[in-house]
């Protein structure tokens, strides 16, 4: 399974760039970085376990870690952009 692969090495990408945003990210985005990671590795975990092929249950769980993950991207990308001073194309300056 060629997405089982690209997904765990994602995943241990992901890992690995911890070490120099965490020495260098302002304490914000240090604090906000596990509230962020970690619903989206826990949608990893499970497509890898192939949750998603027994039932509804397992559906409305990925469903569950993906919201979370979206809404959590969404607030370090905010504190991101006013630590490097960048102003989004979709909002007004």
């Amino acid at each position: 399974m060629n997405s089982a692969i690209d997904l765990r090495g994602s995943m241990n990408a992901m890992s690995a760039a911890f070490g120099p945003v965490i020495m260098a990210a302002p304490h914000a985005i240090r604090d906000a970085l596990p509230k962020t990671t970690l619903p989206r590795a826990r949608l990893a975990r499970a497509l890898l376990a192939a949750e998603h092929l027994s039932g509804v249950e397992p559906l409305e769980k990925l469903e569950g870690h993906w919201q979370n993950g979206q809404e959590s991207y969404k607030l370090i990308r905010d504190k991101l952009r006013a630590d490097l001073a960048v102003v989004a194309a979709d909002r007004p300056t």
